[in-house]
C-alpha cells in the first residue's frame, strides 16, 4: 500500500511541474490567412491558423472555436467597402498572458452605379499650409461636374475642368479652414474636402499657436472644453490668464469648463517669446444645453496641471524601405504610463525607453500605430511607414560591382513592390531611395494607387507607376525630375552650335534629330552645315550623336566587268561546262535561262585565258565601274545611230531625228555591308546589235537584244558569271578536191556539203572591290614608246 501511495505522489508531482511549466509559457499565434494589407474582392476573408499555450482566443472580442490541435477557422464578413477592416486576434494562456496579432484587409468594390461623385483634384494649397504670405489660390481640376463652391462662392470652372480661385487670407496667427463642395451635374451625388491654412506673422519670429482644437464657433454640448495644439518659439502661454504647461516639442493639451449656457463662451490664448513678443488668438465656444446647470459643474478647476505624452522614435525612420522580415521599433517615451504599437502593449523601461520587434510577413507597406498614455488620461499618437521589398541576386550583384556607367546601373536595379492604397509620393520616394537617385517633384504629383510589382527594374517601374497616373519624369545626372510632361519638355536654356559635316548630307541628319527636338528648340541646315539651337542639356548628346553619324564614309566598291562571247559549240568540243566547280551564288530575281555562278577571280580567269588564246571566245569589253552604296551606276560602250522619223497629222508631215543604242550597256545597284565584306547588287547588263533595217527607206535600224536583270550576293573581291544568254546562227560549209569535184557523174564523190547552226553564249564576269583604306585604285596608261616620262 505504501509502495502505491509513493508511486501516487510521485505522478502528482510531475503533474503539477508539467502544468507549472505549460502555464509558464506565453500564449502565441501563426497565422496562415490572411496575411497583412490583403486586398480582396470577396465579401468574407477566411481567418485561419494555429495557437500554442492558449486557453482562449477572440477575434474582435468574440470567441473563436479551437481544435484539440490548436487549430482555428472561421470566415469573417468585411463590413467596411473600399477600406481597411481590421482584425485583431488575442490569445490568453492558462496563466492569464495575453498575446494579440492584428491584420489589416482591404474590401475593393468597384460600385456599378453609373452616377459617379464628382472628384477634386487640388493641386494647392496643401492641407495645414503655414504661411507669411495673405495671398493664397486654390487651383486644380474637377471632374464629373461644372459646379463648385469654396465656402459658399461660386468658382468658375472651364471646359476641361480645370479651376483657379484667388484668395486674401484675413485671418493672422490662425487657422482658417476653407470648405470645396462639388454637387453633379444630375444632383444625386456630392464630394466635399476642406482646407485648413494657418497664416503666421513673420514679424513674430517664428513665435505663433497653432490650434488643433476646437474651431472658433464651435458648438459644445458638454461642459467640458479641451484646447490642444502646438506652439513654436514661446516661453510661456496662458489660456484666459491661466498658465499652461506645454512640452519640450511645444505640444499642449488644456482642459476647462464653460459657464455660460446656450451663450458663447470666449477664450484668448496668448504666447510670449523671450523678447517678451506676444501672439495671441481667440475661441468662442457656444454650450447648448437644455439641462439645468449646477454650480459644481462650472466650478473652474484650480492649479491644473497636465503633463502631456510624448513619443520619440529613434529607429527606423519613416517611410524605411527593408529586405528583412523582421523589423525593430525603438524610441523613448515622457509622461507616458502605457504605450501600445499596433494594440500590442509595449514593454517600458525605468527611463521610459522602449524596443519592440515586429514580423513583416509580406511584402508591401506597413502602417504602425504608437498610441501612448498619460498618468491623466490623455495621450499622443504618433505614425511609422515601414516598407517591406524583395531582394534579389541580381540587386546584391549590382550593388557588389561597380560599373562604369553609374546612372544606367542605378536604374537597372530591381525592385518588388505590393502595396495597397500607398501615397504616390511615398512610391516615388522609395524608388528614388533604392536607386540612390535623388528628387524632384511638382505640386501635381498626388494620389492613391495599388501596385504589385515583382522583379521589374527602376526604370520600368517609374513608366508604370508615372504613366497611370498620366504624369512624365526626365533624368538630369542623377536626378529624377517628375511633372506633367508638357512642363518637363520646356528647355530650361537655349543654346546654340554649329556642326560641319564629312559624310553625311545635312537634310538626312537633320531628319535623324528631329525627334530628339521638343517645343522651343530648332534645327537648321545649310549645305553642310547643321545648326543647333536646343536645351543646353541636349547639346552633348546631340553633338555625340552628330559625330557618331558623320564619321562612318559612305561604303564605294569599284567593279570590272568582262563581257564575252563563246561559240557554244566550242565549249563542248573543249569540254568546259559552267558546271559546280564554280560553286553556285545566291540568285535573287531568276531571269529564264540565265544562271548565277560565283567563285575568285582566278580559276575563271585560267579558262577565258584559254578560249581567248586558241580565238574560240571574243571579248566585247572589259569596262570599269566605281559606285557608292545604294546609287545606281550606267556604263554604255557603243553607237548612237541616227534615223528619221516621219509623223503625219493633220496633212501636215513632220520629220523627227531619233537615236538608236547599239553596243554594251551595264548598270548597277550596289548595297555594301563593310563590316561581313558582302555586297548585294543589281545588275542589268545589256548587248545590243543591228540585226538589220525596216521602213519605207530601209533606214530605220533593227536591234537585237540581249538583256539579264539579276541581283546576287556576292563577297569582296569574288567573281560572279551570269551565262545562258544564247544566240543561234545557221551557216553552210562545203568540202571539195579541186579540178576533180567539177568533173561531170564523178565530181560528186569528191565533195561533201554542211550544214551546221551555231549558238553564242553571252557571259558576264564581274567583280566588285571594297574601296576601304587600303585600297590603292591604279588606272592603266597605254605606252606606245619606252621613253622615260618624267
Amino acid at each position: 500500500m505504501k509502495q502505491y501511495t509513493k508511486i501516487l505522489i510521485k505522478l502528482l508531482l510531475i503533474s503539477l511541474l508539467f502544468y507549472a511549466t505549460i502555464t509558464a509559457e506565453t500564449p502565441s499565434i501563426s497565422l496562415v490567412s490572411p496575411v497583412d494589407n490583403t486586398v480582396t474582392t470577396k465579401e468574407k476573408i477566411l481567418i485561419k491558423g494555429t495557437v500554442s499555450n492558449t486557453k482562449t482566443l477572440t477575434l474582435n472580442e468574440k470567441p473563436i472555436p479551437i481544435n484539440k490541435k490548436g487549430q482555428f477557422y472561421i470566415k469573417e464578413k468585411l463590413n467596411n467597402i473600399n477600406r481597411y477592416n481590421y482584425f485583431i486576434l488575442t490569445a490568453t494562456s492558462h496563466s492569464g498572458e495575453i498575446s494579440k496579432l492584428a491584420r489589416k484587409v482591404f474590401y475593393k468594390v468597384e460600385t456599378k452605379n453609373k452616377t459617379k461623385k464628382p472628384l477634386i483634384q487640388l493641386t494647392s494649397p496643401q492641407n495645414n499650409l503655414i504661411t507669411t504670405s495673405p495671398d493664397i489660390n486654390f487651383s486644380g481640376k474637377l471632374s464629373g461636374s461644372s459646379n463648385l463652391t469654396i465656402n459658399g462662392v461660386s468658382v468658375n470652372v472651364t471646359q476641361e475642368g480645370f479651376f483657379n480661385f484667388p484668395y486674401k487670407l484675413t485671418k493672422i496667427n490662425d487657422y482658417e479652414t476653407f470648405y470645396l463642395i462639388s454637387i453633379s451635374n444630375d444632383n444625386k451625388s456630392k464630394t466635399s474636402i476642406n482646407r485648413n491654412i494657418f497664416y503666421r506673422d513673420k514679424n513674430l519670429e517664428g513665435l505663433s499657436i497653432m490650434l488643433t482644437k476646437p474651431n472658433d464657433n464651435y458648438i459644445s454640448s458638454e461642459t467640458i472644453i479641451t484646447f490642444t495644439g502646438v506652439l513654436t518659439g514661446a516661453k510661456t502661454f496662458r489660456i484666459n490668464n491661466i498658465d499652461v504647461p506645454f512640452s519640450e516639442n511645444g505640444r499642449f493639451s488644456y482642459t476647462t469648463t464653460l459657464r455660460k449656457v446656450n451663450d458663447y463662451n470666449s477664450f484668448t490664448l496668448v504666447a510670449k517669446n523671450k523678447a517678451n513678443k506676444t501672439v495671441s488668438i481667440t475661441r468662442n465656444i457656444f454650450f447648448k444645453s437644455d439641462k439645468p446647470i449646477s454650480l459644481s459643474d462650472t466650478k473652474p478647476q484650480s492649479n491644473p496641471t497636465y503633463q502631456i505624452p510624448e513619443i520619440i522614435i529613434k529607429t527606423p525612420e519613416n517611410n524605411f524601405v527593408t529586405y528583412k522580415n523582421l523589423i525593430t521599433v525603438t524610441g523613448k517615451t515622457k509622461h507616458t504610463k502605457e504605450l501600445f504599437i499596433n494594440n500590442r502593449i509595449v514593454k517600458l523601461d525605468t527611463k521610459g525607453g522602449f524596443s519592440e520587434v515586429f514580423e513583416l510577413e509580406t511584402f508591401g507597406k506597413y502602417l504602425f500605430n504608437i498610441y501612448a498614455i498619460g498618468d491623466n488620461g490623455l495621450n499622443t499618437t504618433s505614425l511609422l511607414k515601414i516598407f517591406r521589398i524583395n531582394e534579389t541576386k541580381k540587386e546584391i550583384l549590382s550593388e557588389t560591382k561597380k560599373s562604369p556607367n553609374q546612372l544606367n546601373k542605378k536604374l537597372q536595379k530591381k525592385v518588388s513592390l505590393n502595396l495597397a492604397g500607398a501615397d504616390l509620393r511615398d512610391i516615388i520616394s522609395i524608388l528614388a531611395q533604392k536607386g540612390d537617385l535623388n528628387l524632384v517633384t511638382d505640386k501635381s504629383l498626388q494620389g492613391e494607387i495599388y501596385i504589385t510589382l515583382q522583379d521589374v527594374k527602376i526604370i520600368d517601374a517609374l513608366d508604370f507607376v508615372l504613366s497611370s497616373q498620366g504624369m512624365a519624369y526626365k533624368i538630369v545626372d542623377s536626378t529624377i525630375m517628375i511633372g506633367g510632361k508638357a512642363a518637363l519638355d520646356q528647355p530650361s536654356r537655349l543654346e546654340t552650335k554649329i556642326i560641319r559635316l564629312n559624310n553625311i548630307k545635312s537634310t538626312i541628319m537633320k531628319s535623324i534629330l528631329e525627334e530628339y527636338l521638343v517645343a522651343g528648340e530648332v534645327i537648321q541646315t545649310q549645305e553642310s552645315l547643321v545648326i543647333l539651337t536646343v536645351d543646353s542639356k541636349k547639346i552633348q548628346k546631340l553633338t555625340s550623336i552628330i559625330k557618331k553619324l558623320d564619321s562612318e564614309k559612305v561604303p564605294q566598291i569599284i567593279l570590272e566587268a568582262q563581257i564575252l562571247e563563246i561559240t557554244k559549240s566550242v565549249l563542248d568540243n573543249l569540254g568546259v561546262v559552267w558546271s559546280d566547280n564554280y560553286g553556285i551564288g545566291v540568285d535573287i530575281t531568276e531571269t529564264a535561262g540565265q544562271f548565277a555562278y560565283q567563285s575568285t577571280l582566278s580559276g575563271i580567269s585560267a579558262v577565258i585565258n584559254l578560249l581567248e588564246n586558241d580565238g574560240k571566245a571574243k571579248v566585247l569589253a572589259k569596262p570599269k565601274i566605281k559606285a557608292i552604296h545604294g546609287q545606281e551606276a550606267t556604263i554604255f560602250i557603243g553607237d548612237r545611230i541616227p534615223y528619221t522619223e516621219l509623223t503625219i497629222s493633220g496633212g501636215s508631215v513632220a520629220e523627227s531625228v531619233k537615236y538608236a543604242n547599239a553596243g554594251i550597256n551595264l548598270s548597277i545597284l550596289p548595297e555594301i555591308n563593310a563590316f561581313t565584306q558582302e555586297i548585294k547588287i543589281k545588275i542589268i547588263p545589256e548587248v545590243s546589235y543591228i540585226n538589220g533595217y525596216r521602213g519605207k527607206n530601209n533606214d530605220i535600224p533593227v536591234l537585237r537584244t540581249r538583256k539579264v536583270d539579276t541581283t546576287v550576293y556576292v563577297k569582296n573581291r569574288n567573281t560572279v558569271l551570269i551565262g545562258g544568254l544564247f544566240n543561234s546562227s545557221d551557216s553552210d560549209t562545203e568540202s571539195k578536191f579541186p579540178f576533180i569535184s567539177k568533173l561531170p557523174f564523178f565530181g560528186g564523190l569528191f565533195k561533201s556539203q554542211k550544214s551546221q547552226t551555231d549558238q553564242t553564249e553571252l557571259v558576264i564576269a564581274i567583280t566588285p572591290q571594297i574601296i576601304d583604306d587600303a585600297f590603292e585604285e591604279s588606272i592603266p596608261i597605254p605606252i606606245t614608246n619606252k621613253k622615260l616620262i618624267n
